[in-house]
């Protein structure tokens, strides 16, 4: 029981890692341009939510953990940046933590709904 909960807490610190690693290499180079704002927020971070722990965990069933690590990440930059608030680059975050994590919330629920049958 607890390696199989060791092993989730290192597959959400992966997620959370990454994200965070890119968008640290992403804002020091200054690449910020809106083309790189909306394909890092609506297309990088959901899909190294989703392969991270794939790819460094060799699992795969692991949403949850990439759910749970994708909403540590977004609750971490609202926590930074709250300040900014008013910026179209907050706004887009905002909208776009809502959409991946809704997006998450539903393909969870629909694996889970196909796993167990009725």
């Amino acid at each position: 029981m607890e390696k199989l909960l060791n092993h989730r807490v290192s597959k959400i610190l992966i997620v959370f890692t990454g994200l965070f690693a890119t968008l640290a290499i992403i804002g020091l180079l200054k690449l910020w341009t809106l083309l790189t704002l909306l394909l890092f927020w609506f297309v990088i971070t959901p899909a190294l939510a989703v392969y991270l722990p794939r790819i460094i965990a060799q699992g795969k069933d692991h949403y949850l953990e990439s759910f749970i690590g994708l909403a540590i990440f977004y609750a971490f930059m609202v926590f930074m940046i709250y300040k900014l608030y008013h910026t179209d680059y907050f706004q887009v975050m905002a909208i776009s933590g809502l959409i991946n994590l809704i997006g998450f919330a539903v393909v969870m629920r629909q694996k889970s709904q196909r796993v167990q049958p009725e």
